[in-house]
């Protein structure tokens, strides 16, 4: 394997001719160091426009699979060279399943399975159960669940009680957020519509990963469908000059998206929110 670093790119060379140049900020965003990435559920600890755009590589360190880097904002990693050729190789998520068996009226005999069989896997108790919406830490305005597919339609948040000190509550319009990116830029706007974005998550009972962009959009072009995680989110690994115009993208959509939240959610209110029009 050969490697040769400059500015904000990184190329890794086999020796069957295949090759790949990676974007310095999508390495930089995937890290798995404890202090960038939460360890259980694999979500990013900060908000998605954290990380400088024009963060570059200082330095590079090839050994056997491993690879070493250090940041222009001082961070270092180590990273596994057999995971990002298989990033490069499979941008997207593969069925954690396997190859799909086809099959027609010959099967014999059908595949039958005990319900109790499949209910193995039981509820954790609340006090037990984990994610970093249950932290202290503040989230950015985000879509929930875009790990899951399909994604939920509508959200009710109900505020039974609020007794924090802060920890405001606000949401969003994220049609109105994509439609100003629009009119600011077709450019950024197209980013997040062609963009393939690997979404994931996962605790001790489950691993929920999907595929999918940013904004999905009708034929005539109108907004269908917004998705944004700011935390769950890892940008496939593409070509590296649509990387970067998928992340100068995303953190103009989150300014746009932060620049009229609403005010806190009112005790005994019920907030419906959906992620189509």
């Amino acid at each position: 394997m050969d490697m040769s670093f400059e500015g904000n790119r990184l190329k890794l060379s086999d020796n069957n001719g295949s090759s790949h140049t990676y974007s310095a900020l999508w390495l930089r965003e995937s890290s798995f160091s404890p202090e960038f990435r939460d360890a259980k559920t694999g979500h990013k600890l900060g908000d998605g426009d954290a990380l400088p755009l024009d963060i570059k590589i200082n330095s590079a360190v090839l050994e056997n699979d491993g690879l070493s880097l250090e940041f222009s904002d001082g961070h270092t990693c180590e990273y596994s060279v057999s995971w990002l050729a298989d990033a490069a190789e499979h941008p997207t998520y593969q069925e954690l399943t396997g190859e799909k068996m086809l099959w027609d009226a010959s099967l014999d005999p059908l595949p039958w399975y005990e319900l109790r069989d499949l209910e193995e896997n039981k509820a954790v108790p609340p006090e037990e159960a984990y994610d970093l919406s249950m932290t202290p830490r503040a989230l950015e305005p985000h879509t929930d669940n875009p790990y899951h597919n399909p994604q939920p339609g509508y959200v009710l948040l109900h505020c039974i009680e609020n007794t924090a000190n802060g920890g405001e509550s606000g949401i969003t319009d994220g049609f109105r957020a994509a439609e100003e990116l629009r009119n600011e830029s077709h450019g950024l706007f197209d980013a997040l519509v062609n963009t393939p974005v690997n979404w994931f998550y996962r605790d001790d009972q489950a691993i929920l990963e999907d595929t999918s962009t940013f904004i999905d959009v009708d034929g005539d072009g109108s907004v269908k469908h917004v998705r944004f995680h700011g935390r769950s989110d890892r940008v496939a690994a593409v070509d590296a000059d649509q990387v970067d115009k998928f992340y100068a993208a995303r953190g103009r959509f989150i300014q746009l998206n932060r620049s009229s939240t609403s005010p806190k959610t009112n005790v005994r209110k019920i907030v419906d929110t959906t992620n189509w029009p």
